[in-house]
């Protein structure tokens, strides 16, 4: 019953991504909505027409999805489309994409929590899906990415090469009780973050050889000044 439900709110607050087919025709006529059509027209080619995968995981797994007001719709068949920046739910043989601003709060798939936010890059405001590692007084995110080659065709003493997609280097993201989730550039614009703490952060990243590049070492420094937190209160 949630399911249906859910597949009932999707369709009425948003046009939905569904079968390749019928999104094609709508495209000859001028249809507007391009991000439905560039994910269909890619991600639904014949997969030796191109190499990686727009996907974190390209199968279906369980999760939940929160809305703003909390209602939550359990075991969807849900998986996270780096490329497009989208969850994808699926029903039976059809596949839509969960609406995003004003509708979901959050999604779990698997073990993975996922938030659509507001977020800052180097000044500039985004909105978007960030992979959440830790919640707490401190929070981390995390930004997955991926990257679309066209595919070259042969010329010259060129060969062809299909399309391709690649993983590439993502981005953290940190958040200060309910201040704005922000980048991290670098361990001194890090540790800007906690000018009362600071010193104490700089000696567990030294004491502990902590690398902000890595996403274990973070997730550990993020926890630690979760506990500086704690004791000061």
């Amino acid at each position: 019953m949630k399911t249906k439900l859910f597949i009932f709110i999707l369709l009425f607050n948003f046009a939905a991504a569904t079968q390749c087919g019928a999104q094609h025709t709508r495209e000859t006529r001028g249809d507007h909505h391009d991000t439905n059509f560039r994910y269909c027209r890619i991600v639904h080619k014949n997969s030796n027409e191109y190499t990686g995968s727009p996907y974190l995981n390209k199968e279906f797994q369980t999760g939940d999805v929160i809305k703003i007001d909390s209602r939550i719709y359990n075991d969807q068949k849900l998986r996270y489309n780096i490329y497009e920046d989208q969850i994808e739910f699926k029903n039976k043989d059809t596949i839509r994409i969960v609406p995003g601003k004003s509708f979901t709060k959050s999604v779990r798939i698997g073990e993975k929590t996922f938030i659509y936010t507001d977020y800052i890059i180097n000044g500039k405001n985004h909105f978007g899906i960030l992979e959440q590692l830790t919640k707490g007084n401190c929070s981390l995110y995390y930004r997955h990415k991926v990257d679309f080659e066209e595919a070259v065709k042969p010329s010259g003493y060129k060969e062809a090469k299909p399309a391709n997609f690649m993983n590439v280097k993502g981005k953290f993201f940190i958040q200060i009780t309910n201040k704005p989730i922000i980048d991290i550039h670098n361990k001194k614009h890090l540790l800007m973050q906690f000018p009362n703490k600071k010193k104490e952060i700089q000696k567990f990243i030294k004491t502990k050889k902590i690398n902000i590049k890595k996403k274990a070492d973070l997730i550990i420094l993020v926890q630690y000044c979760n506990e500086l937190n704690k004791a000061s209160i």
